[in-house]
């Protein structure tokens, strides 16, 4: 007869504890039964399971059964060998959701998940892929992500992940009714409702010093661990936190690894840092390109952000994230080294690295830019990018706009009307001029050779 492992009796012991009345004489009665059997030991774990819980852990079956198998009196037990190391019965138990203040949905259990997509229970573990099965198809076609990989030059390139549409739908349902029901801390500003680039900037505006680092890796920093202990805040039971997270977060299959550019000119350095590139997208993460992980990303971050802000504000300067840029500003005698000092001790301890290559001092002196915005004095958009756009609508005046992009001429003014509408939030009268140079264009037009 088969025998069950430590870690399946001591889960079968917590689903016992779980299946009834919360009193002493109560678990041990279900643990005997269970167990088939009994003794000073079960009373020992019975009696630190209640000092520990006041109330049944329904929606933490997880963390009971590890405390079980943990505990001296049960290990000591097992190795005496009085504990069966065959399970007699099973007793099952509902798991349920803990009250919570926040908007979200009420799901007590995997069921409850799949019913509030619209999937069966097979569909959820299809797209969850909780056993990471779908990492190993070896045709594209049979993931759920398509990915594509963007040299950058001498730079690390960068692994787009584009969910398929029908997870990206379940993707979008859980960002709107799930993640956007969280607050992000007031200091990050990309991907939130509300806030955008010129918020961020808004905050520096007219600052002697400008500071801005980088974050290495921000998406695949973020570990799954972090992500579930979100879901877990909220008062999700295992059962339904572990299906969430699956749908949101992926492993890079092997063969997409190896396609993997390599910078030009790449030092041993620049190895380094791809080969830990690579080995944390081997791993669970947040996959660049879902809808939900800048929201995720940024929920995972509030204690970075938490963490920055109290220690600017004693510090006397500004700082906001947008995404993986952090920005302080302050007057000019700002305490540079202590800064960098705590950023990177604060980021390390929070799961980040900083790209210490990319941190940049900004001084009125000089063009102080975070986010493509110039805000020396005011919002602006800087003068190279502004002739830059104003010389690429004249070409199209004048060559036609076939001329200029390999992509379509709907593609084409799709991106050049979001470029001019851009520059008009920050400088008006710029995006005025714009705009007249981009009416000139006629994008019926053949290119002229």
């Amino acid at each position: 007869m088969a025998r069950d492992t430590r870690e399946q009796v001591a889960a079968a012991l917590a689903a016992a504890f779980l299946a009834g009345g919360w009193h002493l004489r109560l678990l041990l009665a279900r643990g005997a039964e269970v167990l088939d059997a009994g003794g000073p030991w079960l009373r020992e774990v019975a009696a630190d399971v209640l000092t520990r819980w006041r109330e049944p852990p329904l929606d933490d079956h997880r963390g009971l059964g590890d405390f079980v198998r943990q505990h001296r009196s049960f290990l000591d037990a097992w190795r005496r060998r009085e504990v069966p190391r065959r399970v007699a019965h099973y007793l099952s138990f509902e798991p349920k959701m803990r009250p919570t203040r926040w908007p979200v949905p009420t799901l007590h259990t995997s069921g409850d998940v799949a019913a509030w997509l619209g999937l069966s229970d097979r569909e959820l573990t299809w797209f969850s892929d909780p056993s990471g099965v779908g990492r190993h198809r070896r045709q594209a076609r049979a993931g759920h992500y398509t990915q594509v990989w963007l040299a950058r030059g001498e730079r690390l390139p960068r692994l787009l992940e584009a969910p398929r549409p029908r997870l990206k739908a379940l993707q979008r349902r859980v960002l709107r009714e799930l993640l956007q029901a969280l607050p992000a801390h007031e200091a990050a500003h990309g991907f939130v409702p509300g806030r955008s680039v010129l918020t961020l900037a808004a905050l520096h505006v007219g600052r002697p010093v400008v500071v801005r680092f980088d974050l290495r890796h921000f998406f695949t920093s973020v570990r799954p661990a972090r992500a579930f202990g979100v879901l877990r805040s909220l008062g999700y039971p295992y059962e339904v936190a572990s299906p969430l997270l699956g749908l949101c977060t992926t492993r890079t299959p092997p063969a997409v690894l190896a396609r993997a550019p390599v910078p030009v000119g790449a030092d041993g350095a620049v190895l380094n840092q791809r080969f830990f590139m690579l080995r944390a997208l081997e791993t669970w993460h947040l996959p660049q390109g879902a809808p939900t992980s800048p929201a995720w990303a940024n929920l995972c971050a509030w204690w970075l952000d938490a963490r920055l802000s109290a220690w600017a504000r004693a510090a006397g300067l500004a700082y906001s994230r947008y995404a993986d840029d952090l920005v302080f500003s302050g007057p000019e005698a700002l305490p540079l080294q202590r800064l960098s000092v705590v950023v990177d001790a604060v980021a390390r301890d929070e799961g980040f690295l900083v790209n210490v290559e990319k941190t940049r001092v900004m001084r009125q002196s000089q063009r102080q830019e975070v986010t493509g915005v110039v805000v020396n004095a005011r919002p602006n958009v800087s003068r190279a990018d502004y002739d830059a756009l104003k010389a690429l609508l004249h070409r199209c005046v004048k060559k036609g706009p076939n001329s200029q992009s390999t992509t379509t001429v709907e593609a084409l003014r799709a991106h050049l009307m979001g470029r001019v509408a851009w520059v008009a939030q920050l400088n008006p009268a710029r995006g005025e001029k714009l705009r007249r140079e981009l009416a000139r264009i006629d994008f019926g037009q053949r290119s002229a050779r």
